[in-house]
């Protein structure tokens, strides 16, 4: 494993994928952020297209980037995701791109897995003022806003020293 992975990613996916961030705790957020601070946007993009684990965290580091710079990576990491594991923090961060970003989550909707994962990106879909292609349900809607406000949380700016 390379150093990189060991540092950004080892230490966070766990308590990052799926819908677990959630229920991450305020310092296990502080730690992911902290980590943020010092990923490159090359190492964004690379994550974006690797295997699920990286796949995890790049769409989280991904939200302290401008979305021009994220967005056509960030939308085919979406729409190649493999399901339930990185559908939620991808679909995530999808979101905060807007409407843009719709094409992606219905690409990945026509293609999920029966995992739970399509309704949750129905819920981003739905959020971005997409066509609905499945139709979420409530459940869906609030794990996205429990999602949406940890990515409140990551993507904010540093408060000044």
């Amino acid at each position: 494993m390379d150093e990189f992975v060991a540092a950004k990613v080892q230490p966070f996916y766990l308590k990052m994928m799926g819908l677990n961030a959630t229920s991450a705790d305020p310092a296990s957020l502080a730690a992911v952020r902290a980590a943020a601070s010092g990923v490159t946007l090359e190492q964004v993009l690379r994550l974006l297209h690797d295997s699920w684990r990286e796949r995890v965290m790049g769409a989280w580091y991904s939200l302290t980037f401008p979305h021009e710079q994220v967005g056509d990576g960030l939308a085919q990491s979406m729409r190649t995701s493999a399901g339930s594991l990185t559908a939620p923090a991808l679909a995530t961060a999808c979101v905060v791109l807007g409407a843009s970003a719709a094409p992606a989550l219905r690409a990945y909707i026509a293609n999920a897995p029966a995992d739970g994962s399509p309704g949750f990106v129905s819920a981003a879909l739905e959020h971005v003022g997409g066509e609905p292609v499945l139709r979420a349900q409530q459940q869906d809607r609030d794990a996205l806003s429990g999602m949406l406000a940890v990515a409140r949380v990551l993507g904010e700016p540093d408060p000044p020293s």
